[in-house]
């Protein structure tokens, strides 16, 4: 086996990492040919933090403008929007420290959007659960609806980032 034919996740630095981190830290030093595709299968609200979703923003606006994707320009693109706030810019620092493997973005990302999907069933479940005994039944019929929506989209991406369609 070649240094050319694998690739590995490096050792982070400070705390392991969650999937969310890892994703952005690959992205962040991803080429735009990787970074669009992962992105399109990938929205803001799959990440479990809001701060985590406001540095993924800031990449998704600058890939999709063709613009590199690494740290300081996504530094700047958030001093940009009024977002370079303390808890997001220690989330992209995590990102940056994480030992990500930009290779591994599309995989990093079926992860995080496994996660979202777990996330959704849990919390669509307990809706339904909550509601059961005291909603009208009109509105226990729209978050039926709108959640098996929601989760089969969420599938739908998936099963595209684990290559299985």
């Amino acid at each position: 086996m070649t240094a050319d034919s694998c690739t590995a996740q490096i050792q982070p630095i400070g705390p392991h990492p969650s999937v969310d981190t890892l994703l952005i830290g690959a992205l962040l030093w991803a080429p735009i040919q990787i970074t669009v595709p992962v992105l399109g299968l990938v929205d803001d609200d799959d990440l479990e933090h809001p701060a985590e979703a406001t540095v993924l923003a800031a990449i998704r606006t600058l890939a999709l403008a063709g613009t590199p994707t690494g740290p300081q320009l996504v530094f700047d693109e958030l001093k940009r929007t009024g977002e370079a706030k303390a808890l997001v810019l220690d989330h992209l620092r995590a990102a940056l420290t994480s030992g990500a493997e930009h290779l591994a973005a599309d995989a990093y990302a079926a992860a995080v959007v496994a996660s979202r999907f777990r996330r959704l069933v849990a919390n669509i479940g307990n809706a339904m659960t909550v509601l059961a005994d005291v909603a009208p039944e009109a509105d226990i019929v729209r978050v039926v609806t709108s959640g098996a929506t929601q989760i089969t989209e969420t599938a739908e991406r998936l099963t595209i980032l684990r290559g299985e369609r």
